[in-house]
Formats: structure tokens, C-alpha cells, sequence
């Protein structure tokens, strides 16, 4: 049987519960969760020093009084609205990099296992322009050639990413997601795996041995991959079951508080955890 993992993207924190002693307070005590996925809307791979050090060294020691593993590092909800590494401009695409090489030194630097997530959206253009996804696909490959060989320098145990959106048909959009991953690993020093999120369950019967983790958002969600899971032959690997929920902005902490728990214990009801 499958050996499914729950953990929590730290995204529910921002605004409210922003400091490291904060959000591992609530994953440790309130949720009872020990394995979490640190957001990088947190913490700006591009902050100054010593303010990032600061930060990032908070969170390694507070490792003594919460025994919580960090997953992995991503990129986070406020880098969905860019291009990154498939900008139409070249200078765009460039700094996204220097980004990612900062957020792969801040997974290293707190011993996050794992770096990924979004690496970028397709302009509607290169959705219909054969040449221009052809050149898109091209970059993408190699530029995540060379971000692995960072991980893997950095010591790094492997990098997850999320499906990237090629075609309406979902099918055609998986085989492209594989082909990429697969001239990927060819040259990758490490493990890379897609990172689908909950709308992408019905991928996890192709991914076979290549699924490790999963993102989702609802109880309802949870549903669905573990339904895929069980009807699935996947690697004996454990798979990592991630909760990326975001709070209404209008919500007070306390709201915020008492819905997580919930959603949380809901989770693990569907998932059978308990």
C-alpha cells in the first residue's frame, strides 16, 4: 500500500503569522504536522543582508523545539503571475535564474531537502505559434538543465515542477511535461519530479515511478489523489501530500486558525492518516 505523507505549504501564514517561531508554532502544536514546504512569499530570495540570514538561521534553530522537516522550498503564490523562465524577453528570463539560483541557496541553507514549483507560464502567443513554443520548450530544457546542476551543488536531494500549461488538450500537454522531464534528467546530477497540483490528479497514472509529491488546496482535493493513488502503480517511494491553502484576506487570525485546523483534520480523515 501506498505510503502517503501530509504536509503544509506555509503560505497560510503570510500577512498574519509571518516570523519562523510563528507558523512552526501552529504546523507543530495546532495542526500536528511535522513535515512543511516553505513559501518563498515569506521570505525574498533577493532580501539584503543580514536580513535573510537572519531569518533563515531563525528557522534552524528553532529546529530544537520543533521537530518539523522542511520539505522543500517553492517559489510561491506571488511568482504566479509572472513569466519567469518563459518571459518573451530575454533579460526577464535571465534575472528569473538569478532569482531561482538565490531560492536554491535558501533551501540549502535550511537543509530543505527539495526546491521547485513554478517556473513559469507560456504568453498566449507561444500557445499558438509553433516556432516561438518550439524556441520556449528549448530554453525551458535548458535552463533547467543548468538550475539542477545548482541544486545539485548545493547539495540538494533533488528539485520538483510543476506542470507547465502547453496545450488545451491534456493529454498533448502531459506527453510534452514528460518529454521535458525526461531531457532534463538525461544531464541532471539529481532526482526531478513533477509537482502536480490537484486539477493535475488525473496525470498521477502516467507519472508512475516519477510521482513524489502533490499539491492541494481542499479536503475534496485530497479525495482525488488519493483515489488516483489507489488506482495507480506508482513507485513504492513515499508520496508527499502537500496542503496549499490560502485564507480569505478578510479573515481574522482566529478564523484563519480555526478553519485550517479543520481542513486539516478533514484531510487526514480522507487520506486515512488517523
Amino acid at each position: 500500500m501506498q505510503t502517503i505523507r501530509l504536509g503544509i505549504n506555509t503560505t497560510f501564514a503570510q500577512r498574519r503569522w509571518e516570523r519562523p517561531k510563528q507558523w512552526m508554532e501552529i504546523i507543530h502544536s495546532n495542526l500536528e504536522l511535522d513535515i512543511c514546504e516553505l513559501s518563498l512569499d515569506l521570505i525574498d530570495p533577493n532580501l539584503r543582508e543580514p536580513t535573510k540570514t537572519a531569518y533563515l538561521q531563525e528557522i534552524l534553530e528553532l529546529g530544537d523545539d520543533y521537530q518539523i522537516e522542511l520539505l522543500s522550498c517553492c517559489p510561491g503564490i506571488s511568482k504566479n503571475n509572472h513569466d519567469m523562465l518563459l518571459h518573451p524577453n530575454f533579460g526577464y528570463r535571465i534575472q528569473a535564474i538569478q532569482w531561482i539560483e538565490n531560492a536554491i541557496d535558501i533551501a540549502a541553507y535550511t537543509r530543505a531537502r527539495y526546491f521547485g514549483g513554478y517556473f513559469g507560464g507560456l504568453i498566449v502567443q507561444e500557445h499558438t505559434d509553433s516556432t516561438l513554443l518550439d524556441y520556449a520548450v528549448f530554453f525551458l530544457i535548458d535552463s533547467m538543465t543548468y538550475i539542477s546542476s545548482v541544486a545539485y551543488a548545493a547539495g540538494l536531494n533533488g528539485m520538483y515542477f510543476e506542470p507547465f500549461s502547453f496545450f488545451p488538450e491534456t493529454n498533448k500537454t502531459i506527453d510534452l511535461n514528460l518529454q521535458i522531464l525526461q531531457k532534463i534528467q538525461n544531464s541532471s546530477s539529481l532526482p526531478i519530479y513533477l509537482s502536480p497540483s490537484s486539477h493535475h490528479a488525473k496525470w498521477i497514472p502516467k507519472l508512475q515511478e516519477k510521482f513524489h509529491i502533490a499539491h492541494i488546496r481542499h479536503p475534496s482535493e485530497a479525495e482525488q489523489v488519493h483515489l488516483q493513488l489507489n488506482n495507480s502503480r506508482v513507485s513504492n517511494e513515499p508520496v508527499n501530500i502537500v496542503l496549499n491553502w490560502i485564507p480569505s484576506i478578510n479573515d481574522t487570525r482566529d478564523m484563519v486558525l480555526n478553519k485550517l485546523e479543520k481542513i486539516v483534520e478533514d484531510v487526514k480523515t480522507t487520506l486515512k492518516l488517523e
